[in-house]
């Protein structure tokens, strides 16, 4: 048997904030050699990968996914006409 799914992805993001963002100057810059021996760690990893609170709101939609996958995993369902 073979089944043939497709899902399509659309990422939406908001409008930009409305207050100018600061630039980071202040960050603490290694070199090659020093980052080849320096690891981060876990929530080192998580602060720098987190989006900011200022940051654009971002709404996923993910299209083809089952009914009962979504209700599962809580997404929400849009009606459609």
């Amino acid at each position: 048997m073979q089944v043939a799914r497709t899902e399509l992805v659309t990422l939406t993001s908001g409008e930009a904030p409305t207050a100018a963002q600061p630039v980071a100057t202040d960050a603490h810059l290694i070199t090659r050699t020093q980052r080849a021996h320096y690891r981060l760690t876990w929530d080192e990893r998580f602060a720098a990968n987190a989006r900011p609170s200022t940051a654009q709101p971002l709404t996923v939609t993910i299209h083809g996914l089952p009914d009962t996958f979504a209700n599962i995993y809580g997404f929400a369902l849009l009606a459609v006409a």
